[in-house]
């Protein structure tokens, strides 16, 4: 696939990606990326349900403005935000106010460390698909809508709505794995079903369906769920990182998803071994042995 070099909309500068954002060097600017859909979708097929993704992507440009800071002249303090970041991504979020002090917290590039680190979160994309609650509550929060132009209040409030809408979706995913847990599969499946049709772009929403089958149906192989499930908007950011294990299983996953995974990748393997064992391994053996008859034929007819 071509590179294709996007500008930064604040500056015009080339963007590079870092993480699930795109940074402007130039001026500071971050944009991340997430999907807002307003309405369900056909989910018949995989590529429909990413292709309605892909189509409703929107973007949040938050304007940093690093380099015109007052304080960029000052080379230790620049390090010492660029420290921050790094501890940042990392998920070392203890570690972030620790790097700034001695930086005054007065700029829009200090508080959104802060306040990220506070809420434990490594991008604003992340935090949008991630965080379950009331982020107006943390203490760098009102700071950093103080610090930032209107442009950027407007994003962080649009995040804040965000996040106080994923706290009543999670209870609601909640009481679908309680049912779980008192052993009603039924009514799991059912209430499953409702969640996944009410949340159809929310990752915890496909999950708990795919908990709910994997109770109610010894043979269900969740392997066509879990795509729905990895093409959430939120399943990268929020749970997931991308990465699946051994079995195929995304990260940090319902132990009952893994276990149905890793007991079906197991009796495939089984299933395996044994063709190669009765079925392949004899045909080889015996293809083997058919052309070195044909070779001593072929050689006896020469030499005779």
């Amino acid at each position: 696939m071509a590179n294709v070099n996007m500008k930064c909309p604040n500056c015009g500068a080339v963007l590079k990606v870092k993480d699930d954002c795109f940074v402007c060097d130039y001026c500071g600017a971050i944009i991340v990326s997430m999907a807002d859909i307003g309405c369900a979708a056909d989910f018949t097929s995989l590529e429909a349900f990413k292709k309605r993704i892909d189509g409703t992507k929107k973007t949040f440009i938050l304007h940093i403005d690093v380099d015109k800071d007052k304080y960029i002249d000052d080379m230790i303090i620049k390090g010492k935000l660029k420290l921050a970041e790094s501890y940042l991504k990392d998920g070392k979020f203890y570690r972030v106010s620790e790097s700034l002090k001695g930086v005054p917290d007065t700029s829009f590039a200090v508080q959104r460390l802060l306040f990220l680190a506070e809420a434990g979160a490594k991008d604003e994309l992340q935090l949008f698909a991630a965080y379950s609650g009331d982020i107006t509550a943390f203490k760098h929060y009102n700071a950093l809508v103080k610090s930032c132009g209107d442009e950027n209040r407007r994003i962080y409030e649009h995040i804040a709505r965000q996040c106080a809408e994923n706290k009543k979706i999670n209870a609601q995913i909640e009481k679908g794995k309680e049912l779980i847990n008192l052993n009603m599969p039924k009514e799991a499946l059912s209430y499953a079903m409702e969640m996944r049709n009410k949340y159809p772009y929310y990752a915890r929403a496909w999950e708990l369906l795919i908990m709910a089958k994997c109770v109610s149906d010894e043979k269900y192989d969740p392997s066509e769920d879990l795509g729905f499930f990895m093409a959430c908007p939120d399943a990268e950011p929020a749970i997931t990182g991308g990465e699946v294990d051994y079995y195929g299983t995304p990260k940090n996953v319902s132990p009952i998803i893994y276990e149905r995974c890793r007991k079906i990748k197991s009796k495939k393997y089984e299933r395996k071994k044994v063709t190669y064992k009765y079925l392949i391994t004899p045909l080889s053996v015996l293809l083997f042995l058919f052309l070195m008859l044909g070779f001593w034929k072929i050689l006896e007819a020469i030499l005779g």
